[in-house]
């Protein structure tokens, strides 16, 4: 059952260091904290999104920030859960041990200020372009599955690909795929000086 494999996850609310905190801080916490600041990542946004950080002495969570991935319309009903590590540490990313389908990590609220929609790979991206006013997509990875795919066709007929440097293939293959399936896609190449 996917939702008690992240319920029995040894996991602790995120909450931000303030500079001067003369009581004990776990050093998790503020490992994990400073790490998320250090994206640019907001209080509210680990509020909205449920961002937490694992408590895990050993193991595959261990050093991690996990971000639930729920049902859009639903808090309840968990789709997936990426987890980053925060220290250094490979893998630098650790998935949910079942497959991700159609799973995508959409940020749209009412804080959009745009309908565009900006497809990127991880979680973090998407909330740094939420923070610019468009919608992000994470496709948690490079790559889309087919039934990914097919969630993008049927969310919007305009999107803005920004997958991360190393993956101009995977850019230009997911601009053909979604061309091929009548939605309009462009993507912003990064430059590499």
């Amino acid at each position: 059952d996917k939702p008690s494999i992240v319920k029995s996850l040894p996991l602790s609310g995120m909450w931000f260091y303030k500079q001067g905190y003369e009581g004990y801080v776990e050093e998790r916490r503020v490992d994990s904290c400073n790490y998320l600041h250090s994206r640019g990542v907001t209080r509210e946004e680990v509020e909205r999104y449920d961002i937490r950080y694992s408590l895990e002495k050993s193991g595959p969570y261990k050093n991690t920030i996990i971000f639930p991935v729920t049902r859009v319309g639903s808090i309840s009903t968990l789709d997936y859960f990426v987890c980053r590590r925060y220290d250094g540490t490979k893998p630098k990313y650790v998935n949910a041990p079942w497959p991700k389908g159609d799973t995508l990590f959409i940020t749209k609220d009412e804080s959009n200020l745009s309908d565009v929609y900006v497809i990127v790979e991880g979680i973090l991206d998407a909330l740094a372009i939420a923070r610019a006013g468009f919608i992000g997509v994470a496709l948690l990875g490079k790559k889309p599955t087919s039934q990914q795919l097919d969630r993008l066709r049927k969310t919007s007929k305009r999107f803005l690909i920004y997958l991360d440097s190393d993956a101009f293939a995977q850019t230009v293959e997911l601009k053909m795929q979604l061309n091929t399936l009548g939605i309009r896609a462009s993507f912003i190449e990064h430059d590499n000086d």
